[in-house]
């Protein structure tokens, strides 16, 4: 307050002068401040009309111009057909269409590429990890997935230490950012002993925090599978029970129906009582948008017979065969399920229930089918399939690019890793 007062006798003391009283001399002419202002003042609106004419002039011209660039004559439009071969192939197997996909991934096309890529990592005499990682190498991107599937291979294959561990400080480099699946395949090489260096993280830690955030890397079932049989400590049923009861919550309707079919089809069940996955079943079945999903009523038809309804299991299972003859799937999906499907209806009519899981499981070949499965979602990514051809892309096109530099050579399977913290730079290979 006194600061305010103080500035206000300040200004009291030096009063502004009124502008309209203060003259400027302009050689021999004296001219007042409001007349000047007012000269000014006019100019200014002559220069904001011709800046507003010659903004309209340019915009009108440009948009004329963008509008005549959108539309481009279908002749200079670069179509690939070499990639409907593409789509025919499904090993390495070097058949016509795989020759004719080669050479599109040859010429940089992303798309050929990753087929190639699927192609050859195919389980057939084809398989070719050499050239699955060459090509994986070849990338102009290389996204978190090409990476771990890099460090991957080359943990797999390399037969010195000193590759492993770079390939291992590569993955924890990803498990450090969480990227899902490279959470689950250290998990698993810490399992399996299989690891060089000392272990960064605790392996149920890994599978735990990867189970709370994703259902594809591991799936509910599995970790139940961990805590029953102690494959990464003590067997606790008691916490198997606490998560059960958490996940069946979470992602529905899919967690609840896959565990009801678990309990429901498990020998021996330790965790609840058949009771319960029958309460699982109907909460699914009776929701109105999944209530006439074949999947889910087969589930229920299983829960019923776990119970010994055997009448309802019946019931349950014919309706689940009229419904997957209604469904949307593809015919493919349909002829696959429906054996399945009548073999389980004829199990129930002889007055049996469905057993076909079992709780005991031995740990190496767990945590081997655990990395095994990792690597096959990797490989998803790269099942392209091109609907219609499409533009070329360079290989040399301007990319992010990665802190890691991997060669297998072609001949000896020699894997040769260079891992750039600091620059992070990478060459290129050349595709021969």
């Amino acid at each position: 307050m006194a600061n305010f007062e103080s500035n206000k006798t300040n200004e009291d003391k030096h009063p502004v002068q009124d502008t309209d009283q203060q003259q400027v001399n302009h050689g021999n002419t004296i001219v007042t401040a409001s007349q000047r202002n007012k000269n000014m003042f006019g100019w200014k609106i002559v220069a904001v009309i011709l800046i507003g004419v010659i903004a309209l002039v340019y915009t009108s011209v440009d948009v004329e111009v963008t509008n005549s660039a959108d539309i481009l004559p279908i002749e200079s439009i670069v179509i690939d057909e070499r990639l409907l071969s593409c789509n025919k192939v499904v090993s390495g197997e070097p058949t016509d269409d795989f020759a004719t996909c080669l050479s599109a991934a040859k010429d940089g096309n992303v798309l050929a590429i990753n087929r190639i890529i699927w192609g050859y990592s195919r389980a057939s005499e084809f398989q070719n990890w050499t050239e699955v990682f060459n090509w994986l190498k070849a990338l102009p991107r290389k996204n978190e997935n090409t990476q771990l599937l890099m460090f991957a291979i080359i943990h797999i294959m390399a037969s010195s230490e000193e590759l492993k561990k770079d390939s291992e400080i590569g993955i924890s480099r990803l498990v450090a950012k969480n990227y899902p699946p490279a959470n689950v395949f250290l998990a698993s090489v810490y399992a399996l002993e299989e690891n060089v260096l000392p272990p960064t993280s605790n392996i149920q830690w890994l599978l735990e925090r990867e189970s709370n955030e994703n259902y594809n890397t591991i799936t509910p079932i599995q970790l139940l599978q961990i805590y029953a049989n102690g494959l990464v400590g003590k067997i606790d049923i008691e916490k198997a029970n606490e998560y059960l009861q958490q996940v069946t919550q979470r992602n529905y309707p899919v967690n609840a129906n896959n565990i009801a079919w678990f309990l429901s089809t498990l020998d021996n069940n330790p965790f609840t009582t058949q009771e319960y996955a029958l309460t699982l079943a109907k909460q699914v079945t009776d929701d109105p948008e999944h209530s006439q999903n074949p999947i889910y009523i087969d589930t229920l038809a299983a829960a019923f017979a776990a119970n010994n309804r055997f009448d309802e299991a019946i019931e349950a299972q014919k309706l689940a065969i009229q419904l997957l003859s209604e469904s949307e799937f593809s015919e493919q999906a349909k002829n696959a399920r429906k054996p399945e499907f009548e073999a389980r209806l004829a199990l129930y009519e002889k007055g049996e229930a469905l057993v076909e899981q079992s709780i005991s499981i031995d740990r190496t070949v767990f945590f081997s089918l655990m990395k095994t499965r990792i690597i096959d979602l990797l490989f998803r990514d790269f099942y392209a399939v091109a609907d219609v051809p499409t533009a070329t892309e360079n290989l040399n096109m301007d990319g992010e690019t990665d802190e890691v530099d991997v060669n297998i050579d072609n001949e000896t399977g020699e894997v040769d890793v260079n891992i750039d913290s600091e620059t992070g730079e990478e060459e290129q290979p050349e595709v021969e």
